[in-house]
């Protein structure tokens, strides 16, 4: 069975359907600033592993529409879960709304994070996040996430420096 996959319209990056968000059966207390709580939404993935997944870019769509991009350094349990597969993340109060609405929310990941730099693969994550956040208008990431670069150089603008 072929996953489904999204490209960004604009920075033309791929991305693979991993899972959804889903309202979990039973809600995980917990204590958060010291107060009681309760978490109720859960990342259902189409595979156990895919939470070992090491640094990468993700994409959230509410109804086939991209509205988040980010990024994670460690693995994707470690950013996004909580407990088994409920999450913990400062967007899911926006996912839960869009559930309750009755929306599907998905979850991809980047399909290729890497680059080969000296004959060594190089994971670019952070940078293909700062890319994607330049070029695309995604409604649930921060409006100043664009970075004016005018006026900004390259090391490889000063021959002096690189000998050409």
């Amino acid at each position: 069975k072929k996953k489904k996959m999204i490209t960004l319209e604009n920075s033309k990056y791929e991305f693979v359907k991993v899972g959804r968000f889903v309202k979990s059966k039973a809600p995980l207390k917990v204590r958060f600033e010291g107060k009681d709580d309760e978490v109720t939404m859960e990342l259902e993935l189409c595979h156990e592993d895919i939470k070992k997944v090491g640094e990468c870019v993700y994409l959230v769509t509410v109804d086939g529409v991209p509205v988040y991009v980010g990024e994670y350094s460690r693995t994707l349990e470690s950013r996004w879960l909580r407990s088994g597969n409920y999450i913990w993340h400062n967007k899911d109060l926006l996912i839960v709304e869009e559930v309750k609405s009755g929306k599907r929310v998905d979850f991809y990941l980047a399909k290729n994070v890497y680059v080969m730099i000296n004959e060594r693969e190089v994971n670019i994550s952070k940078s293909i996040e700062h890319d994607i956040l330049q070029v695309e208008d995604l409604p649930w990431n921060k409006r100043n996430a664009k970075v004016d670069v005018s006026g900004v150089r390259r090391v490889s603008d000063f021959d002096f420096l690189i000998g050409a």
